[in-house]
């Protein structure tokens, strides 16, 4: 009986020791952007252990826009959330507009893989929204 009620609980076990992974994405600047400017695409991948493996980051394209994929370079991060102890890395996707409109940034899958956990996790990014990119204005002489 001991053993039935073991096994029964063991996933319940499992669950509760899986590291948290945390996702936060943001646009800057996020205020007046030109065309032919350079917008940041900021993405943090916090977690509560450790990465086993670099992240495994998704190609970005947006039509009517030149996306520059991160670097294998990264900004390690060290926080505390709800007096917990978070690392992570900051990545960044440049994006220089070529047309003056809004765009539309979708979800990006992220493939992570956390120290101790059971194997990699994909988690994503939050949709984004680009307000309408102005014109450049020509300098008259």
């Amino acid at each position: 009986m001991k053993y039935l009620l073991l096994v029964m609980l063991l996933p319940l076990l499992v669950h509760a020791t899986e590291p948290q992974v945390k996702v936060r994405s943001q646009l800057l600047p996020s205020e007046k952007v030109l065309v032919g400017g350079t917008v940041v695409l900021q993405i943090d991948l916090l977690v509560d252990t450790w990465f086993n493996a670099a992240p495994r980051l998704p190609t970005l394209t947006l039509d009517g826009a030149v996306v520059s994929a991160p670097s294998g370079e990264a900004t390690h991060l060290n926080e505390q959330i709800d007096g917990k102890a978070f690392f992570g890395l900051r990545l960044n996707y440049q994006i220089i507009p070529a047309q003056a409109r809004g765009y539309d940034i979708p979800p990006l899958a992220i493939e992570v893989q956390p120290g101790q956990g059971s194997g990699p996790l994909t988690v994503h990014s939050q949709a984004l929204h680009l307000g309408r990119i102005e014109k450049t204005e020509k300098i008259v002489r």
